[in-house]
C-alpha cells in the first residue's frame, strides 16, 4: 500500500513537560509514513536540547520568540511542502494523541478529499468530555459557539459531520489547500483566530470542513487564552483581555476576524454583542 506521505507540525514556546508528553504520545501511533517537525519560537526552559537529547529524529526549526501560532505553523508548513508532504497535520504542544489519530485522519482524508479534517478532542482530565466537536457561528446575536462543549460523550458524537469551524489541534489539511488557499495570517492573526480564519478561507475555496470523530485526541485547556493572563477583573487583566496577543478577545484581532468573515448585515453590531457577552460572563464571575 501506498502510504501519503504526514508531516506533523508542533509548535510551543516554552512547556517542555508538556511537550514530551505529546511525543511520547505519538510515539506510538500507527501509521509507517510520517515525520515530526518541532517549531520552537524561543522557549528559555531547554526545550530544543531535551527533545535534540529524546528524539533526535524529530525536525526541530527554530523562531525568536516573534513567530507565535501561525508564524510558527507556517514555518513548519513551508519545510513540509519543500520535503514533498501529502498533507499536513497540526496539534499544540499540550495535546496528547490517541495511537489510532493519524490513521483515522488520513483514511478520512482520502475519502473527502478537498476538505480539512479535525478531530474530535477531550480534556486531558476528563477523557469523556467534550473539548472540541466542532463550532458554529450565530452571526446575528453576536456569538462564536463550540458545538456540544463540556458534554460527557456517551456515543453521540460518532459520524462524520460537516461545520463551520474547528480548532487548531488534531488537523489534517492536503497540500493543496496551501496552494490555493495560502498560508496563515500571521499578520492579522499572530495567536488566536488564524486557524478559524484559515478554515473559512479554505471554505470560500470549496473546502468542507469535517469533524472526525473517530480521530481522537486531549488537551490540557487550562494552558491556554486569558486564563493565563493575570489575576480575573483586575485592571491588569481587563487591559490584558482587551488588548494582549494572548487574549482570545483581543479587540483588535476580533475587530479584523469579524470584518473579514461576517456577512455585512451583521456588522459592526457583531462587535458590540460580542463585548457585551464577555461583560456579561465578567460581571458574573465577581
Amino acid at each position: 500500500m501506498n502510504y501519503p506521505k504526514i508531516f506533523v507540525i508542533i509548535p510551543f514556546h516554552n512547556g517542555i513537560e508538556y511537550t514530551l508528553k505529546c511525543l511520547a504520545s505519538l510515539k506510538e501511533v500507527d501509521y509507517p509514513n510520517y515525520d515530526i517537525i518541532i517549531v520552537d519560537d524561543g522557549s528559555t526552559d531547554g526545550s530544543v536540547e531535551i527533545i535534540s537529547k529524546n528524539y533526535s529524529y524529530v525536525k526541530i526549526l527554530k523562531g525568536d520568540g516573534n513567530l507565535w501560532w501561525s508564524g510558527s505553523i507556517n514555518l513548519g508548513v513551508k519545510y513540509a511542502l519543500e520535503k514533498e508532504a501529502d498533507y499536513l497535520v497540526i496539534l499544540n504542544n499540550d495535546n496528547i494523541v490517541d495511537k489510532d489519530f493519524l490513521k483515522e485522519l488520513v483514511n478520512c482524508a482520502i475519502e473527502n478529499p478537498r476538505s480539512i479534517i479535525g478531530s474530535k478532542v477531550y480534556f486531558v482530565n476528563d477523557p469523556k468530555k467534550i473539548r472540541y466537536a466542532g463550532g458554529y457561528f450565530d452571526w446575528e446575536n453576536g456569538k462564536i459557539l463550540d458545538l456540544h462543549y463540556g458534554e460527557i460523550d456517551e456515543g453521540q458524537f460518532s459520524e462524520l459531520k460537516e461545520v463551520e469551524f474547528m480548532g487548531g489541534m488534531g488537523v489534517i489539511i492536503p497540500r493543496s489547500a496551501f496552494e490555493e488557499v495560502g498560508f496563515f495570517d500571521e499578520v492579522n492573526f499572530p495567536q488566536y483566530s488564524g486557524d478559524v480564519d484559515y478554515w473559512l478561507r479554505a471554505k470560500k475555496k470549496g473546502y468542507k470542513i469535517l469533524l472526525n470523530p473517530v480521530s481522537v485526541i486531549y488537551d490540557h485547556q487550562d494552558r491556554s487564552g486569558t486564563k493565563n493572563l493575570g489575576s480575573k477583573l483586575s485592571p491588569l487583566y481587563l487591559y490584558k483581555a482587551l488588548f494582549s496577543i494572548k487574549s482570545q478577545v483581543n479587540i483588535k484581532m476580533r475587530y479584523k476576524f469579524f470584518k473579514r468573515h461576517c456577512p455585512r448585515e451583521y456588522f459592526p453590531k457583531i462587535l458590540i454583542l460580542f463585548y457585551f457577552t464577555c461583560i456579561k460572563y465578567w460581571l458574573e464571575i465577581i
